[in-house]
């Protein structure tokens, strides 16, 4: 919100211009790259689906992605703090060390 969507676009192309160096350097290694999503706190209410953060989504992380998970059954109210201070709240917290250790388990 603070940003222009010019000044957003170009932050989402750098993103996905170092998630793609990553990539190279991973798949070089024959080291599988998963990236897990933290739900952006503008968006969190409005997408509700594996789908919806597909189509929200797809022209950012582009090849990458099918390496990349979107968590599920998040929300602004219960899981972050405010605008203002973007961070999760302890539940957010535990929901997403949750996340974190659901993907981390079959390692």
């Amino acid at each position: 919100k603070g940003y222009s969507s010019q000044n957003r676009q170009k932050g989402l192309e750098a993103t996905y211009q170092h998630l793609h160096r990553i990539d190279v350097v991973c798949t070089s290694l024959q080291i599988p790259m998963k990236i897990l999503f933290i739900p952006d706190l503008y968006k969190v209410d409005k997408l509700k689906s594996q789908t919806d953060y597909v189509n929200e989504y797809k022209n950012v992380f582009r090849d990458l992605l099918p390496k990349t998970i979107f968590p599920l059954g998040f929300s602004f109210k219960h899981d972050y703090i405010s605008y203002e201070d973007i961070h999760f709240t302890d539940t957010g917290n535990e929901k997403f060390a949750e996340v974190i250790n659901a993907f981390l388990k079959p390692l």
